[in-house]
């Protein structure tokens, strides 16, 4: 009855709640549907992976939350009709899967298998419900995010004064300084081009590069690391540096990601378990000591539940929980750790200044960041040269990396920003900042606008992988890190090749 009474005025119903009415050929096409009123309609999008090229397939999950959809404020009972799962692309939108509502489900799988790159984050679902039998009300539920699973691993890694990415083929390859051997390729010769990584041409799933040593996980889940082992950061039970890769001990399957920072490592199972190993001066291995380990350790209350792990580039790690939790420990001098205070911690402690609804973390020299669900960011910790953000990132991230004092983001939209210092041109503005201030004011890298899978941000450089499988890279190149030939720094990303 209610609904009755209002047939003939049932745009301006909408208008006054600030819905959009939709004919159901316009849902494919229109651009500006905006997301429901809170309370209206809501839900959650989650994937199996972060991101995708040509070939591959994403398993998405809408969970729609029945209390907001079971009912339409002052018109009483509606019916969904049918759930949409839509990708939006710059200006195109599309349906890229649909499925009939079934009364009293409130969970939808859909199938989507990628014919070109892009990202979760470009998806969002909405209910399509019958108002009136010649109205249709489209209602957007969530915006897809990687679901619990740790799936977000990395093609492309940034390290202090060198830089590795994976081929198509998940084959290895580094470039740089090879101080130590860090460049895995069994000698100590520097190299301004990429190089093999010796028993890594291929089948190879993720890669970090951290100071002076890298790590990589296998497909069955093994992790191997090589260069420089002083304090036990390769995790084969010796002190000695390796010029190849030698296998982490225990670490033989069930690993998805890793993660090297500046002496210690850090590796995420299948099972959202984490362990460190390496230097533990200041607890950044997260075991109640501080004593180094050459293999790895337990975390502790970390043993399941965890989707993300980031070694910052300084001496402290974070996690993310499949809950939206940031969990931090380790150095915490500038309050990196995001616990309100400035003592170290051994052991994890949540980060209460970070988002609570956390889906990526990272870290720098004394701040981390963090991205929230809905594709907000915020940082926590020593402020200085703009390291913190001015919190203009409100909805658009959606994988973020940070390095000794600059952090970059990857929009929905496949763009690059940066803010922090920009004294060797590492924020990718076509400039460098002579007066080393630095800017709190994200903005985007040169050529970088659209088209970029995934980013990472090395000490005082970043390199990016594009959707077209190039990757490129901007900041210092005193080592030859750029993997441009030269030793020049740039301002604007440079082509190291195809991978």
């Amino acid at each position: 009855e209610a609904g009755a009474g209002v047939g003939a005025n049932l745009d301006s119903v909408l208008a006054l709640l600030g819905l959009t009415s939709v004919n159901a050929l316009e849902l494919v096409i229109s651009t500006d549907i905006a997301k429901s009123p809170a309370g209206l309609a809501s839900g959650a999008v989650t994937a199996d992976k972060a991101s995708f090229v040509t070939g591959d397939t994403v398993n998405f999950t809408v969970k729609l939350d029945p209390t907001t959809v079971d009912f339409f404020p002052g018109l009483g009972p509606y019916n969904v009709k049918k759930i949409q799962l839509v990708r939006k692309v710059g200006g195109t939108v599309s349906v890229a899967g649909s499925v009939d509502a079934i009364p009293g489900d409130s969970t939808f799988s859909f199938v989507f298998n990628a014919t070109d790159s892009g990202t979760v984050g470009q998806f969002s679902a909405f209910v399509v419900t019958w108002l009136l039998p010649l109205d249709l009300l489209a209602l957007e539920v969530g915006t897809g995010t990687v679901n619990a699973a740790p799936v977000a691993t990395k093609r492309v890694a940034a390290g202090h004064d060198f830089s590795c990415a994976l081929t198509s083929a998940g084959g290895a390859k580094c470039w740089g300084s090879n101080a130590n051997g860090k460049l895995g390729d069994g000698t100590t010769v520097s190299s301004f081009r990429p190089v093999n990584v010796v028993g890594l041409s291929s089948g190879v799933v993720d890669i970090s590069a951290g100071s002076l040593h890298a790590c990589a996980v296998t497909a069955i889940g093994g992790v191997k690391c090589w260069g420089r082992n002083l304090d036990g950061r390769l995790g084969n039970g010796t002190l000695t540096n390796s010029s190849v890769p030698v296998d982490v001990v225990g670490l033989s399957s069930d690993i998805a990601v890793v993660s090297a920072g500046r002496m210690h490592t850090c590796a995420l199972s299948k099972s959202g378990a984490v362990k460190c190993w390496g230097y533990n001066g200041v607890g950044q291995l997260g075991n109640r000591s501080t004593a180094d380990s050459s293999v790895p350790v337990d975390v502790e209350g970390l043993s399941s539940g965890v989707i993300a792990i980031q070694v910052a580039t300084g001496d402290h790690t974070c996690a993310v929980t499949a809950a939206g939790i940031v969990k931090c420990w380790g150095e915490n001098w500038g309050g990196q750790l995001g616990n309100g205070s400035a003592v170290n911690s051994a052991v994890p402690v949540d980060a209460v200044l970070a988002p609570v609804d956390a889906v990526a973390v990272s870290g720098g020299s004394g701040f981390s960041c963090a991205v929230s669900r809905a594709g907000a960011v915020a940082c926590w910790g020593d402020g200085g040269r703009g390291v913190l953000s001015d919190g203009s990132i409100t909805g658009s991230a959606v994988g973020i990396r940070s390095g000794i004092s600059h952090t970059c983001i990857v929009t929905v939209d496949g763009a690059v920003k940066c803010w922090g210092r920009n004294l060797n041109g590492e924020l990718g503005r076509g400039t460098f900042d002579a007066n080393d201030v630095g800017t709190p004011v994200p903005a985007t890298v040169v050529g970088l606008s659209s088209g970029v899978l995934e980013i990472s941000a090395g000490s005082l450089h970043t390199c990016a992988l594009t959707t077209a499988g190039q990757v490129v890279c901007w900041g210092n190149n005193f080592a030859g890190q750029l993997g441009d030939g030269t030793a020049t720094r740039s301002s604007v990303p440079v082509l190291v090749g195809s991978f």
